[in-house]
């Protein structure tokens, strides 16, 4: 539909919603119900760091071999395991002590576990400090707000050891969430008529990485700042789909991208801009593609926090993603855009994730 016509903003396409997530990309979920609350999530931490997971993944433990082996004292050791069985974690029948099954099973999700507690507790200070900050007014909490310094991109500029090794630490967390999302969006977009992929903002190349992998005639270009495009090269090295995936340093939002592109993608990063900024990523996104190429947009919906809370959704593991809800826009926003640049068969697809995610697909007229 041309950007001219006059209803063009008021015609919003019908929202398909995804079923109750059943197959095996969901299961990465499973994760959540060990990662509520505060101090359910630092007995976790704790028995990470010490090293009782790993003695209970070998075998099962008494009392005596687990205090040894902790060098911690009886009463320490009991608040542990009580907590933990409360978790659903351990089994404790009193003479041994075991991983619950549903627990081992998790444990093949133990590094985005780790990630989502080290980011969580990293982030827990401002909102115990600066709570009323946060519901008064945005800039002013992110203002003084570890999230605002986690994420400063003026960081991914220049190359240094410390811009380096300050860069990988957020992205190291946007990846691990990444590497599951992406085969979310895999279960629900068929890439395989793509020859050539754009992911505009693509972070450590996670993404791209899994939809060339599944694809294997596919190529893909990288678009994101110098130093997190180093950090990119470094992750995908020894991948087999990494000779297809070029990282290319840029402002997405100035200068030339390249063109002829099948599909170009923005993955968990429109959010993170004002809606010009939004606006504008998505008209490079035009300018890259070929007539009838593709745009895909696969991003958090709004939250609705009471919903989230009720289902046990509002997890303290998951803090990051939340103390980002005002920017999670509605689709309608970015289907005007859409919309006021030309483009057409536009589709809307909600996911039900730890939080609801949006698909939204959109052709080149």
């Amino acid at each position: 539909m041309p950007a001219s016509d006059p209803t063009a903003r008021r015609k919003i396409p019908l929202i398909l919603m995804a079923n109750t997530p059943t197959t095996p990309v969901y299961d990465y979920l499973c994760i959540d119900q060990y990662l509520t609350d505060f101090m359910d999530v630092q007995l976790l931490k704790s028995a990470f760091e010490n090293g009782l997971i790993d003695l209970l993944q070998s075998r099962p433990h008494n009392l005596a071999e687990l205090q040894s082996a902790l060098h911690t004292d009886s009463v320490g050791l009991r608040f542990m395991l009580d907590l933990l069985g409360h978790n659903g974690v351990i089994l404790n029948n009193g003479e041994t002590v075991c991983l619950t099954q549903e627990f081992e099973h998790a444990l093949q999700y133990r590094s985005l576990m780790e990630v989502k507690i080290e980011f969580a507790n990293f982030l827990a200070p401002d909102v115990m400090q600066s709570m009323s900050a946060f519901i008064r007014d945005e800039r002013e909490f992110m203002a003084n707000s570890r999230l605002f310094e986690l994420f400063d991109y003026q960081r991914a500029l220049e190359s240094t050891p410390e811009n380096y090794q300050f860069t990988q630490r957020w992205v190291s967390l946007t990846t691990a969430l990444t590497q599951h999302e992406a085969q979310v969006c895999l279960d629900h977009h068929d890439f395989s008529s793509y020859q050539q992929l754009m992911d505009i903002g693509g972070n450590s190349g996670e993404f791209v990485s899994q939809i060339c992998r599944a694809n294997p005639n596919l190529q893909a270009t990288v678009i994101d700042l110098p130093v997190v495009c180093e950090v990119g090269n470094n992750h995908l090295k020894g991948r087999s789909e990494a000779s297809r995936i070029q990282f290319q340093p840029a402002n997405a939002l100035e200068d030339k991208l390249p063109t002829n592109q099948d599909i170009v993608t923005f993955k968990s990063i429109l959010h993170d801009w004002p809606e010009p900024g939004s606006q504008r990523f998505l008209s490079q996104a035009h300018s890259s593609l070929k007539p009838g190429g593709k745009v895909l947009i696969f991003e958090r919906a709004p939250i609705n926090l009471a919903t989230a809370y009720k289902h046990g959704n509002l997890a303290f593991g998951n803090l990051p993603t939340f103390l980002f809800f005002r920017s999670y826009r509605p689709a309608s926003i970015y289907v005007n855009q859409l919309q006021d640049l030309g483009f057409t068969d536009i589709n809307i697809e909600l996911i039900p994730l730890e939080t609801d995610f949006y698909l939204i697909t959109a052709s080149k007229g």
